[in-house]
């Protein structure tokens, strides 16, 4: 009778002698670091880990992975920032475990949130108008911004332009 073979060890021979060239370490170790980062953000976004717990977890990467993780973590930050959203938390994580200033980022999305406020406002008038128009008017009546194709338009808009800002300030 034949042996029977686990999966490791047919995996184990057929990868016997096969090495990692420096580029593919390289990519299979940010793809770690860029894994272990987000989800370390995650659990301090969820309420899962303080902040102490965040910069501990990252101190404890060594210095090359270090650096790559608080990169990480900036640009994930940077994704994430939201005009609609309390940036405070990311904000944070750019203070205490980046070391960069945040005002700049705060700034923009005060600003950002003023505009979404006053175009939202605008929309509102309109939609409302149109209610009128057709009989439909009172207290209770509110539009349905979140099914308006041209609101969500214009906060896509909005929210392009808040990231390309954003990115102006990082580089």
């Amino acid at each position: 009778m034949g042996e029977i073979k686990s999966t490791l060890e047919i995996i184990m021979e057929k990868t016997q002698g096969l090495t990692m060239s420096e580029n593919e370490k390289k990519a299979f170790q940010r793809e770690e670091v860029e894994g272990k980062a987000r989800g370390l953000l995650q659990k301090y976004l969820d309420g899962f880990l303080s902040l102490e717990g965040v910069q501990r977890e990252i101190a404890a990467f060594g210095d090359e992975k270090r650096a790559m993780a608080v990169d990480i973590l900036t640009r994930e930050c940077l994704e994430r920032m939201d005009p609609e959203m309390d940036g405070g938390p990311l904000f944070e994580i750019l203070r205490q475990v980046a070391g960069l200033d945040p005002g700049p980022f705060h700034v923009l999305q005060t600003e950002c949130q003023r505009r979404l406020g006053e175009k939202k406002q605008e929309r509102e008038n309109f939609l409302l108008n149109r209610l009128k128009e057709r009989g439909i008017s009172g207290s209770a009546v509110i539009p349905n911004m979140a099914a308006d194709p041209q609101w969500q338009s214009v906060l896509e808009e909005v929210k392009q332009a808040f990231r390309v800002e954003a990115d102006k300030i990082m580089n």
